[in-house]
């Protein structure tokens, strides 16, 4: 689902530190995301942890890391602004034989090596909500 590009793109850093002047740490992130409705039944949830590898590019300026992820998933009317350690989004993105659909969510960088993100899916009974937790881990991405 393209859809899952656009939440892990959605997953980013926090204030930079003196010795790096981007807004996350470059390197390989390790990002948690608990999902909620969509295809899964009431009061459940599903977990999953995968890695990413931010570039040192795609570090320094998320804002425009976001923007540049939803042209590439096809998204139409894509909006990303900041407010302090806050970036919000939206767009309208296709879904898998589903059409289009709305993507909303913001981002909280926590620290150079820390942020969290909240993004919905959709609308109605089909919609679904993601939380993630991203962590950095190395400075180095595998493979």
């Amino acid at each position: 689902m393209k859809t899952a590009a656009i939440i892990v793109a959605a997953l980013a850093g926090s204030v930079a530190s003196p010795a790096f002047a981007g807004d996350i740490e470059p390197g390989q992130w390790e990002l948690t995301m608990t999902l909620e409705g969509g295809p899964l039944a009431p009061g459940k949830t599903q977990e999953a942890t995968r890695t990413r590898c931010f570039t040192p590019e795609d570090s320094r300026d998320l804002v425009r890391t976001l923007k540049s992820t939803a042209e590439e998933d096809d998204c139409q009317d894509s909006q990303v602004s900041r407010d302090g350690d806050t970036i919000t989004h939206s767009a309208s993105c296709p879904r898998a034989g589903r059409g289009m659909a709305s993507v909303e969510g913001s981002m909280t960088l926590h620290d150079t090596r820390h942020f969290t993100s909240e993004t919905h899916i959709g609308e109605g009974e089909d919609a679904t909500h993601v939380t993630t937790e991203a962590r950095w881990i190395d400075d180095t991405c595998e493979g």
